[in-house]
C-alpha cells in the first residue's frame, strides 16, 4: 500500500539542509578526533628496529644420523631444513639471550635503576633476559641459509648493539 512508498522515498534536499544546519557541529567534531589524534602521535615514544643477520652453514658433522640425506644438504632438503629450523631455535632460545645479556651487560642497560635496585644480580640477568625476549624476534623468511635478528627499541644505537650482539652469541655458540 502506501505506507510502502511512503517508507522507500528518499528527499535528498531534506537531508542536505540537515547537514547543512550541523556542519558546525560535524567539523568541531572531526577537528576535535584530528588533534587528539595528532597529540596522541605525538606522545608515543618512537621505537627503532635494527635488524642483523647470520649465515648458517650446516656442518657435516652436525648431520650425522641421517645418511640418507646427508649428500643432499642443500637449504631445500630434509635434513638440512630441520637443522636450519634448529638454529633458528637456537637463535631465539632462552639460554643464548641469556648469554647475550651477560656477555654485554645488557641488564645496565635494559633496566632501570630501581629495576636493579637490590636484586641479586641473577635476578637481574633474568629480567632482562624476558626483557630482550619481548624486543628480540628472529625469522628465517626465504630458508636460504641467512637469519635474521630484529630489535625494537627506543634507543636506535642500543637496537643495533642489542642485535649485532646476539648475532656474536650465536656465532661463539656454533664454534662451541
Amino acid at each position: 500500500g502506501l505506507g510502502d512508498d511512503e517508507v522507500l522515498s528518499f528527499d535528498l534536499g531534506r537531508y542536505l539542509a540537515g547537514l547543512r544546519r550541523y556542519a558546525w557541529l560535524i567539523a568541531a567534531i572531526l577537528a576535535l578526533a584530528i588533534t587528539g589524534a595528532v597529540f596522541y602521535t605525538k606522545r608515543q615514544t618512537p621505537i627503532y628496529q635494527a635488524q642483523a643477520s647470520v649465515q648458517v652453514e650446516p656442518k657435516i658433522q652436525d648431520l650425522l644420523g641421517q645418511t640418507s640425506e646427508l649428500l643432499a644438504v642443500g637449504a631445500s632438503s630434509g635434513a638440512a631444513l630441520d637443522y636450519y629450523m634448529q638454529q633458528r631455535e637456537v637463535l631465539a632460545s632462552d639460554a643464548l639471550m641469556r648469554r647475550t645479556v651477560e656477555a654485554r651487560e645488557l641488564h645496565l642497560r635494559l633496566l632501570t635503576e630501581p629495576e636493579r635496585g637490590s636484586r641479586p644480580i641473577d635476578s637481574q640477568l633474568d629480567l632482562a633476559t624476558l626483557r630482550l625476549r619481548d624486543i628480540l624476534a628472529v625469522t628465517y623468511p626465504r630458508q636460504n641459509r641467512t637469519m635474521y635478528v630484529t630489535v625494537r627499541h627506543p634507543d636506535p644505537a642500543l637496537a643495533a648493539d642489542i642485535a649485532n650482539s646476539h648475532i656474536r652469541s650465536y656465532e661463539a655458540y656454533s664454534r662451541g
